[in-house]
């Protein structure tokens, strides 16, 4: 048995003989069975004429590497090398290598520019999101503008009507002052008209009728000036109101319009800083499925959100930066197809086959960059469904990193369509498909 104490640093594993192995950053190699016996020097192999004799040989790169069998243990740590002959022979601490050739497996061969173009990537989605969440906000910011204005704008008209009602009250109010005095001096007249005449009779009769209507006319006006009084106080109070509201709605347009200035200075920052980071950025598939930046179009004509494991698949995407990269990639396990270009008229394709193994729900994502140098991202949910017959092999991949995808060619078989503009589904994949034919 072989166990290790773990420490930072590389982990590697590999069943070379009769022995389970395990190890941090360890190279183990076995020479094989029917090698020519060589009597080691030391104990341990020994490498004269180039030869090792056969077992189990330990290279420890970094932390401790333990190894027990049934003849004694052993504890190799960094920089040591060992030996283990045979599963009962104990093992022993060799003084150089011997030969070994340290070859990690493939988890460890994934190239370092993937993960760093997966980080590039990721900084550009923030600073896209970034730029698109403040985007959004200054558009609030307008719609309020456009809402305090609309709102300011009612309340204008409404303090002008109660401005409007107020002089009306105003001139009513004068009027009925006016018809006082001019009921006060129709009774004076009835009264010294009144007076003018002793005793009874017709005349006096008519003087004293009109005497009477006097006072009456008199009491009226006055009744009507204390009515339009009352009325001139209410507009005067509804008008005083009103030019305060309008005021206020006023002050809410110039406080909108400030923050729509500030909304839009911090989204145009925000953008020209993503546009510059998005356009360092070579386009990758990020480790986990990403949320779309737009959706998909509804598709039309066969339904291409149903495909056979193994089967040949051209991705199209449209709606992209023309003279710029998009990757594609399909999840649940990412798989990501390299980079490609982006033609004039802002498409991107490309084609792959889908793994025997992904069986059930998947999506096909693109990322790339869009008409406003922000990252795009597209997405298309399929259902991958068991073949007919039994698919070709395709090259296993570890469901930890992002792998590349079997590339086919570009005459694919099932149409997946991304992006908007996508929508002539049958002419758009023919006349893709024949340009790519002639090109080859």
């Amino acid at each position: 048995m072989v166990s290790h104490r773990r420490r930072t640093g590389r982990a590697i594993a590999a069943v070379l003989a009769a022995f389970a192995l395990t190890g941090s950053a360890v190279g183990l190699a076995a020479a094989p069975a029917n090698a020519t016996p060589v009597p080691p020097a030391l104990p341990g192999p020994s490498t004269s004429a180039g030869t090792l004799s056969p077992g189990l040989y330990v290279q420890v790169l970094d932390g401790q590497i333990h190894v027990s069998n049934g003849g004694s243990q052993l504890n190799f740590a960094a920089g040591q090398f060992g030996f283990v002959p045979t599963i009962t022979t104990p093992p022993v601490i060799i003084p150089q290598n011997p030969g070994i050739v340290f070859a990690p497996p493939p988890v460890f061969q994934t190239p370092p520019a993937l993960t760093a173009a997966q980080q590039a990537a990721a900084q550009a989605a923030a600073a896209s999101a970034t730029a698109r969440q403040l985007a959004a906000a200054a558009d609030a910011a307008q719609a309020a503008v456009t809402a305090a204005r609309a709102h300011a704008d009612d309340l204008a008209a409404k303090r002008d009507a109660a401005a409007g009602a107020r002089d009306a009250a105003e001139s009513a109010k004068g009027l009925a002052d006016q018809g006082v005095l001019y009921a006060q001096q129709q009774l004076a007249d009835a009264e010294a008209a009144l007076q003018a005449i002793p005793g009874d009779g017709p005349d006096h009769d008519a003087a004293l009728a009109a005497y009477t209507a006097a006072q009456a006319a008199l009491a009226s006006a006055q009744q009507q000036v204390t009515a339009t009084g009352d009325a001139l106080e209410s507009a005067i109070a509804a008008a005083t109101a009103a030019a305060s509201a309008s005021d206020a709605a006023e002050q809410a347009v110039t406080t909108a319009s400030v923050a729509l200035e500030t909304a839009l200075h911090d989204a145009a920052v925000a953008t020209t800083t993503a546009v510059d980071v998005v356009a360092a950025t070579t386009p990758a598939v990020p480790p986990t499925l990403p949320t779309p930046t737009e959706s998909a179009p509804p598709s039309k004509g066969d339904d291409p959100t149903t495909v056979k494991a193994g089967q040949s698949l051209l991705l199209l995407a449209s709606g992209f930066r023309p003279g710029t990269q998009t990757a594609f990639g399909v999840y649940s396990d990412p798989l990501a197809v390299a980079p490609v270009s982006v033609d004039p008229q802002g498409f991107a394709a490309a084609s792959f086959q889908i793994p025997a193994t992904f069986i059930g729900a998947h999506s096909l994502v693109a990322v790339g960059v869009g008409m406003d140098g922000l990252q795009r991202i597209l997405r298309l949910d399929i259902t991958v469904t068991a073949p007919a017959a039994t698919p070709a092999a395709v090259p296993a991949v570890a469901s930890t990193s992002t792998t590349s995808l079997a590339a086919t060619g570009v005459d694919a078989t099932v149409p997946a369509l991304l992006g908007g503009g996508m929508l002539l589904v049958g002419v758009a994949l023919a006349v893709l498909s024949t340009r790519r034919r002639r090109v080859a």
